[in-house]
């Protein structure tokens, strides 16, 4: 009972609200314990300033929902990353979302997003077709995050633990000539979109963008 009434405090606790800002947490590792000091400074040696990365964001839904979009712009914008391109398709049009992210690319945009289209359902094809886009892969990222919603929701019940799996978040790597461009397929609720960027993505893009551009 006790852990159970601890675990409900801790998820009444968790920041994923409405407001557009994520909760500062100090670097640490994969064990939970404070980084080391001398690789915490390498992390930020080795990284680009959040403020010189340009981020593209495509809302893929037959609904036109754009709170998600307004969610994830003011997210980026709040740590200082630069959203120069937004749009929305519809998830059953996959030549648009193809075209657009191809686009892009082309345009020599470093950080890619799509929101919506991971799931099961046969009109879900938004994360197919990033993940077919390159051979290079962050399988990292789906794992992070699958982690960190069972630990979510199975604290507050472990029959929802499962939740995560029927997500298919997808991460890859497009070169073309010397530009780089970072892909991530984010699930579009505004619990994932904010787990995807505030415990994943907005600390750990300056390196991701840094190594995958060296």
């Amino acid at each position: 009972m006790l852990k159970n009434f601890i675990c409900l405090c801790l998820l009444a606790a968790t920041p994923y609200s409405k407001s557009s800002k994520c909760e500062t947490k100090p670097l640490k590792s994969s064990s939970g314990h404070p980084m080391p000091t001398n690789v915490a400074e390498q992390l930020q040696h080795h990284r680009i300033d959040e403020r010189e990365i340009e981020v593209a964001i495509l809302v893929t839904s037959d609904r036109r929902q754009t709170g998600k979009l307004d969610l994830a712009v003011g997210l980026l914008r709040d740590r200082g990353y630069r959203v120069v391109a937004t749009k929305v398709i519809g998830e059953s049009d996959r030549d648009a979302i193809r075209n657009q992210l191809n686009l892009w690319v082309e345009q020599k945009i470093p950080v890619i997003f799509t929101l919506g289209g991971t799931g099961l359902r046969a009109s879900d094809n938004t994360a197919k077709i990033v993940d077919s886009m390159s051979r290079e892969k962050l399988p990292g990222f789906a794992e992070y995050y699958r982690m960190i919603t069972y630990q979510e929701w199975s604290c507050h019940s472990k029959k929802l633990g499962h939740i995560g799996l029927s997500a298919n978040p997808a991460a890859v790597i497009i070169r073309q000539g010397s530009h780089t461009s970072l892909v991530f397929a984010l699930p579009g609720s505004p619990d994932a979109v904010r787990i995807c960027l505030c415990d994943i993505l907005l600390d750990s893009l300056p390196n991701l963008v840094y190594q995958a551009s060296n």
